[in-house]
Formats: C-alpha cells, sequence, structure tokens
C-alpha cells in the first residue's frame, strides 16, 4: 500500500486504518474462533464468501485458508470464474424460465438462452435484449435429438464447458387439460406429454454430461400436481412425477 508493505503481523484496527487511509468505505472482520477454525474450504465459500455477494477478492502471496489451510488461491479462482448458465424454455417474461434467467443475470453468471421454434424467435431475442445478454439465443426444439445436439455442439464451440442447466420445458395437448382425465387422455397425448416434460430433461443430461464443469448442476422444474389431483391438471400430473422419478 503507498509502496509501502505493511508488517504481516498487525492489529485488526491497524489493518483497518491502513484500509481506510487508501480510501475504502467499508470493512468487517471475521471473529477467528473455533467454528472458522474447523471451517473447511468449501464450507467457507458457501457460507461466507456466497452469502457476501463478492465481485472480486484479494488475497497475499502465500494465502491459505479452511480448516488445515487446506484451501489456497487455486481454489478461489475456480469459484470465481464466471458461471456459465444454459437456460431453456423462455417464451415470455411471464415464464418462469425468464425470472430464473434474470436472477442469474444479475448474479453474475454467464447466461445462455434458447427457444423452441421460429414463431418464438424474434420474441425471445427481444427478451434477451431486456436480460442484457448479448450473446443470441439458440434454438433448440427439445423433441428433437438431433436439435439437442446441434444446441451442444454450438454452446460448446462458443462457450466451451458450462456449469449448469435450467431445464424448463413442459407440454400437454390443450384438450387433455380439461375435465375429468379418463375422458379426455390420447395415448397420443400421453406420449407427447412425458415426452417433452420428462424426457427431454434426460435427453438433455445425456447429451449435455461431457460439457460439465465439475461441481456443476441441471434444474428441472415441477407442480404440486405430481403428488396429487389438481383440477384439469390431469396427463400433465403424471408427466411431472415421471420427470421427479428421472432426476
Amino acid at each position: 500500500i503507498n509502496n509501502k508493505i505493511p508488517p504481516r503481523n498487525c492489529t485488526w484496527r491497524e489493518k483497518f486504518n491502513q484500509l481506510n487511509k487508501n480510501g475504502i468505505d467499508f470493512a468487517f472482520f471475521l471473529k477467528f474462533n473455533n467454528s472458522l477454525r474447523n471451517m473447511s474450504p468449501e464450507v467457507f465459500i458457501s457460507e461466507i464468501l456466497d452469502s457476501i455477494n463478492l465481485r472480486s477478492f484479494t488475497v497475499g502471496d502465500d494465502f491459505r485458508f479452511g480448516a488445515n489451510r487446506e484451501g489456497d488461491t487455486n481454489q478461489l479462482r475456480e469459484w470465481g470464474k464466471e458461471k456459465n448458465i444454459l437456460v431453456t424454455g423462455i417464451a415470455s417474461n411471464r415464464s418462469i424460465s425468464y425470472a430464473i434467467a434474470k436472477i442469474l443475470q444479475e448474479n453474475g453468471a454467464n447466461v445462455i438462452i434458447s427457444y423452441q421454434n421460429d414463431r418464438l424467435k424474434e420474441r425471445v431475442i427481444k427478451l434477451a435484449e431486456e436480460l442484457k445478454i448479448s450473446d443470441n439465443p439458440y434454438q433448440c426444439d427439445l423433441s428433437k435429438d438431433d436439435e439437442i445436439l446441434n444446441l451442444r455442439d454450438a454452446v460448446v464451440k462458443k462457450f466451451g464447458n458450462i456449469d449448469g442447466i435450467i431445464h424448463s420445458a413442459a407440454f400437454a395437448p390443450r384438450e387433455e387439460l380439461s375435465g375429468k382425465y379418463l375422458d379426455n387422455v390420447t395415448r397420443d397425448g400421453f406420449s407427447q406429454a412425458h415426452d417433452i416434460s420428462s424426457y427431454s430433461f434426460t435427453a438433455m443430461a445425456k447429451e449435455a454430461k461431457s460439457m460439465l464443469n465439475d461441481n456443476s448442476a441441471l434444474l428441472t422444474l415441477t407442480y404440486l400436481g405430481s403428488i396429487q389431483t389438481m383440477p384439469n391438471y390431469n396427463v400433465m400430473g403424471l408427466a411431472k412425477a415421471s420427470l421427479e422419478a428421472n432426476t
């Protein structure tokens, strides 16, 4: 600091004064107790660093952290990398996946979004602009294996590996989502609901496993209708139960 390195061993007040002289507005100090002393590097990151929403982190040249000094700067660099998250199923600003993408973007993730077909293309491009996503959305009909493969290849080419996938896709024919289940269910409708609402998650996981970073996650969305009868939910209830078993 000011070309003069302060002593390595100094009191917290001396550290605070040094920070204050160099324009640091706020500082807080962790109490080094048994709880902190025995905390693993992973818990330190998840419970402390993540909780204060850090955007950058500066440490000394020989910095170690966590119980038995197991954590090092390489672990912090890995934690600080911008996360690439693929979000599927955005159709409008009322989509649950839109809200998820918005929160991810606001918290520093690099969000990649896809849309189903040409009918939705222009609308989703405008939504991407609202979300301040610079990369164009990718077309992917999750009921088609070749389009899932094309999406995977395009994402790998542009971003390399990714850290997570948000699967937000569900469909059943409209006529099968009213009245009594047995009166309206059909073989084709049953098959279509399960294919798009459940199998598509497996299809994405199957093709994405080679491009997932360590500690990545796949997330999908379900509904109360998977475990109890809901008016008019009908075949979607079975499809969501299938999806839950699929995870």
